[in-house]
């Protein structure tokens, strides 16, 4: 089983790198015939500087008019044990759905 894990911005987003999820995920579908593609939201743990949590608990100060779907370690972890074991999947995994300015008030509280 290959698992790849994409983002959920392919819907919403037209940037490189939503254009590179969306090829990669094409690749996998051709190249494997065991495969598990997930599309997750943003994650909120970790000391990774480029995620988003991480950037905005930096700097806040130019807060977007946007949403993103976060998602925690633990309903990840419980997502991923569900993935079967063969045959061609695709799980879009949302999470919660906040806005940016929902997200930099949690952070600053």
């Amino acid at each position: 089983m290959f698992v790849y894990i994409s983002t959920l911005s392919i819907y919403y987003s037209f940037s490189d790198y939503t254009k590179h999820k969306k090829n990669m995920e094409q690749i996998v579908k051709e190249h494997f015939n065991n495969y598990c593609i997930l599309r997750i939201g943003n994650i909120i743990w970790g000391d990774n500087p480029n995620t988003l949590i991480n950037h905005l608990k930096k700097d806040s100060s130019r807060i977007l008019k946007a949403y993103r779907y976060l998602i925690d370690e633990e309903e990840l972890n419980h997502r991923v044990g569900m993935i079967p074991r063969s045959g061609k999947h695709e799980m879009n995994i949302t999470g919660t759905r906040q806005t940016i300015n929902e997200i930099v008030n949690e952070l600053h509280s």
